[in-house]
């Protein structure tokens, strides 16, 4: 990296970075078609570099949960955005 090129007070670091591959998400759910109950999410999501080690499930209905396989009641029917956000700190 040159900071300030063409300047007196031009300067140039080397650093060594390493770029790790992304985690490959997925997950799963399920839940009783029969009986209004909570829904089973399952974290399947996979990283080479690093266990993960937190997570935060958003359930599409402004709620949200901290834990790895959470269970959730909708109080409302209909089409939720389901979307999980993990680390491997």
């Amino acid at each position: 990296m040159i900071l300030n090129p063409g300047t007196q007070c031009g300067d140039t670091i080397f650093l060594q970075m390493s770029v790790y591959e992304s985690v490959k998400p997925d997950f799963s759910f399920s839940y009783d078609t029969c009986i209004a109950g909570p829904v089973s999410f399952r974290d399947k999501s996979f990283s080479r570099n690093g266990a993960i080690t937190k997570w935060r499930w958003e359930f599409g209905d402004g709620n949200e949960s901290l834990l790895k396989n959470p269970n959730y009641s909708y109080k409302n029917p209909g089409d939720k955005n389901i979307k999980i956000n993990y680390s491997r700190r």
